[in-house]
């Protein structure tokens, strides 16, 4: 499934992770491609680039995957429709009814968020008890802690940092002042669930020395799988550093979560610009010119978000956009009524079969 921005004639696509301001509308002359100026970035990061350079990799593959779209009856899309109305609806004024392009319906039936024993989790309302036990021990932790007071950082299943990188984060967090739960993931490694005692102590390498001493009652780390959704869904967390996946950024949203927004590639650069430019539901974090992001930024920019009259204004817009994420996939909601509209078409097209 792909998640979609628009081309004149070509409808450019990426992964179904990437939100608003991912996608171009370009009007092809010659062998250029110009970037139309609704839907560029307004502050593009590199990879935007390679992204509308008709010379690259990157143009090519969106282009060719473009032109399967356009042969596509239906696309379905990872979003809510309130939270990109103006770019679904100028996909669809650009593409459907137009010449060669089979598209008949873009149907946004987002957010897909996992359920735990049929019930979908939000604020508390699933048990982490039917979670996995191993992470019981984090659950009773963030049950003393004070409402909507901690900050939870994940950059996703696969993304690590480097050692000066981690150090940095780790300082930051300490100078924060602001209780945190890290998934913490060694330098560069992306094993992280421990088989025995040796290989956990092996998973703390990378940290600075007396970190852990020093954060004692204050901070958590866990170093294996961690149940996002259930984190998220607790009263005590208040926000949350990620790297911006766009699954990632729907499990925020349907747990009202705002986020510390710190991208770590290519889709993820351009879901932080929107959610930071255009939305207003995030802070961003600043690299220096070698590309990190110093302790001092990393405290700056928690303490901005978990900030009761700082970061009151994004956690109330935050809510705001929560509430339309669950009255989508409620009764009569717009992902619900696009879900029921394809089911219809399926069975329409079943019928047709010999």
């Amino acid at each position: 499934m792909y998640h979609l921005r628009y081309v004149g004639r070509v409808v450019t696509g990426r992964c179904q992770r990437i939100p608003h301001s991912a996608f171009s509308l370009v009007h092809h002359a010659g062998e250029c491609a110009v970037v139309h100026d609704h839907v560029a970035p307004k502050r593009p990061p590199d990879i935007w680039k390679s992204m509308v350079d008709p010379t690259s990799s990157i143009n090519d593959y969106l282009h060719r995957n473009a032109r399967r779209f356009c042969e596509a009856a239906m696309i379905l899309v990872n979003t809510v429709e309130d939270l990109e109305a103006g770019l679904l609806d100028l996909m669809r004024t650009e593409l459907i009814g137009k010449p060669n392009v089979k598209l008949e319906k873009l149907l946004p039936i987002g957010p897909l968020i996992r359920s735990y024993g049929g019930e979908i989790c939000s604020d508390n309302s699933v048990s982490h008890n039917q979670e996995d036990t191993s992470c019981a021990e984090i659950f009773r932790w963030l049950d003393t802690q004070e409402d909507s007071s901690v900050l939870y950082v994940s950059f996703g299943t696969l993304v690590t940092v480097n050692e000066s990188q981690a150090h940095e984060l780790a300082h930051g967090l300490e100078q924060s002042g602001t209780p945190f739960l890290w998934v913490y993931r060694p330098p560069e490694v992306c094993q992280v669930l421990p088989m025995d005692a040796s290989v956990q102590d092996s998973l703390l390498d990378g940290l600075p020395t007396g970190f852990m001493e020093r954060i004692e009652g204050r901070g958590r780390l866990i170093t294996q799988w961690a149940p996002q959704q259930l984190i998220l869904s607790h009263r005590s967390v208040g926000g949350f550093m990620s790297h911006c996946g766009w699954n990632s950024t729907l499990e925020a949203l349907w747990a009202g979560k705002p986020i510390v927004a710190w991208p770590c590639a290519i889709d993820q650069e351009l879901t932080a610009r929107y959610l930071v430019d255009d939305i207003k539901l995030a802070v961003e974090v600043h690299k220096n010119d070698d590309g990190l992001v110093e302790s001092a930024e990393v405290a700056r920019a928690i303490s901005l978000l978990m900030d009761e009259n700082t970061g009151s204004g994004i956690r109330s817009w935050f809510v705001k956009m929560q509430q339309l994420a669950h009255k989508a996939i409620g009764e009569g909601g717009s992902s619900k009524t696009n879900l029921k509209t394809l089911v219809d078409r399926l069975k329409s097209h079943l019928k047709t079969l010999p």
